[in-house]
């Protein structure tokens, strides 16, 4: 019972992610996937490359490293994801704050920064 009361609630209400966090993670598949077409001498796919420009990469500079400057940048993306795991509650509340009191504004409400 209490398993469905859970699954019903996660569907309902959602999960709320911080932007960062979810842009240094695809950075780190990003990173993963050069890797990837790197060691098997492969043309980078066209999804790869969609997601350099989203990511804001130098797609170009990226396709010129070799196996061991890739695995640099790889490594110094998974510190990144690291790091913004070990806040990610405290950037999840901020984030739920900030758009609480944009809501509020937007609305209407005259005491808006009472939740600060």
């Amino acid at each position: 019972m209490m398993s469905a009361a859970k699954s019903f609630a996660k569907k309902k209400f959602g999960y709320q992610r911080s932007k960062n966090l979810t842009m240094t993670g695809q950075k780190l598949h990003f990173w993963k996937a050069i890797l990837s077409s790197t060691a098997r001498k492969m043309k980078p796919t066209e999804k790869i490359v969609k997601r350099a420009v989203t990511l804001d990469i130098d797609f170009k500079g990226a396709k010129t490293l070799n196996k061991c400057q890739v695995r640099k940048q790889m490594t110094a993306a998974r510190q990144d994801l690291w790091k913004l795991q070990k806040n990610a509650t405290q950037e999840q509340v901020d984030w739920l704050e900030k758009n609480a009191r944009n809501i509020a504004r937007a609305e209407g409400e005259l005491n808006w920064k009472k939740n600060e």
